[in-house]
């Protein structure tokens, strides 16, 4: 595992942890600097301006079909019917 402040020729992938509404601007401060990574979003939701799913977004964007990590789903959502 590298630092993103590591040698950016050495980072072939990118784990972007973050929440649903920080998701794009952390992707707009990181990927300009790095041509030719693995994205991997470990984020629940959807981008909300514009309205979309965050696969769309980063492809359209920057070429990339990024990979999703999902979790368990949180109980308080499911009982009121929401997304999970």
């Amino acid at each position: 595992i590298k630092a993103l402040e590591d040698n950016p020729k050495e980072i072939d992938t990118i784990v972007f942890a973050v929440p649903s509404e920080n998701l794009i601007k952390a992707a707009e401060n990181t990927l300009n600097s790095y041509v030719e990574v693995d994205v991997v979003i470990a984020t629940k939701g959807l981008n909300h301006n514009p309205v979309e799913f965050f696969s769309n977004y980063f492809l359209k964007n920057w070429g990339i079909n990024p990979a999703f990590l999902a979790g368990p789903s949180f109980a308080i959502e499911v009982a009121k019917k929401l997304p999970a």
